[in-house]
């Protein structure tokens, strides 16, 4: 399959992925937790269909029973909807992009009620002017950014390593191996960074972002990056919520030590 390029996009299709599981052990069913009355997923989803460049967004989750609800929440079908692989993530996406035809991956988590349009598209242009394998950018403020993947060098990953056991952390497959991967770390816009925590794994995340969403709403602010930075800061009662919860793949030491080893490809793999 040939890279991606800026000029001959349109040939390739590409999708919006964004896996969700039922089974937080942190916060049980968080994807269907309403957020100021609506499930946090079909938050994530709306900001996903906004995404320029877009042919798909697909909801990507389970075979397992307890994940089968997430289809009644595809927003009335504008978004696909993907069971795959439990465990290995990575081959629950390459399932999803047989399936649809797709190219390109632009990477969301389920839990990221306020994913931007404008840093996807962002990373898109970069990733295809660059021809790059993998796209992300080098700061953001946490549940806004996305990355940008070829399926190609997914298929990779897998025809070497056979099983992607860590592919929940599906970074570290790409910028541990900056020798087998074209890796493409952006910088954004300052006024796109902040130092907000706005992803969703505690119940301190999901008060936040109830009252984020309220106060939006209250304000007539639709929920755009630059919107949701301006409430925060006219309310810093509403971050100082979460503000303590930190990420575990940047603080855990030994689980860094373990993704590093573990998704290392070999040098006599690489071929």
């Amino acid at each position: 399959m040939n890279k991606p390029s800026l000029g001959d996009s349109r040939k390739n299709r590409i999708a919006a992925i964004v896996s969700a599981r039922m089974n937080s052990t942190r916060l049980p069913g968080k994807a269907i937790l309403p957020i100021n009355g609506k499930p946090s997923i079909e938050r994530c989803l709306e900001n996903c269909l906004k995404f320029p460049h877009i042919d798909h967004v697909i909801l990507a989750t389970s075979t397992l029973s307890e994940d089968s609800i997430l289809a009644d929440h595809t927003l009335e079908g504008r978004v696909k909807f993907w069971q795959g692989d439990p465990v290995d993530l990575i081959s629950r996406y390459l399932g999803a992009c047989d399936h649809f035809g797709i190219d390109l991956i632009v990477r969301v988590t389920g839990d990221c009620p306020v994913v931007s349009p404008k840093i996807a598209d962002f990373l898109i242009e970069s990733h295809l002017s660059s021809g790059a394998d993998f796209t992300e950018p080098r700061r953001f403020a946490v549940g806004t950014n996305s990355q940008v993947y070829n399926v190609d060098a997914l298929e990779k990953v897998l025809r070497i390593m056979g099983r992607a056991e860590y592919s929940e952390h599906m970074t570290f497959y790409m910028t541990n191996n900056p020798d087998v991967f074209k890796v493409n770390i952006v910088d954004l816009p300052d006024e796109w960074i902040k130092d907000y925590r706005l992803t969703l794994d505690y119940r301190e995340d999901l008060e936040m972002f109830d009252a984020l969403f309220k106060k939006l709403e209250e304000t007539g602010r639709e929920a755009t990056l630059l919107n949701v930075f301006r409430t925060l800061e006219e309310n810093p009662d509403i971050p100082r919520i979460n503000a303590h919860k930190t990420l575990v793949y940047k603080t855990d030491k030994k689980l860094i030590t373990l993704l590093k080893e573990k998704t290392r490809i070999k040098n006599g793999d690489k071929n």
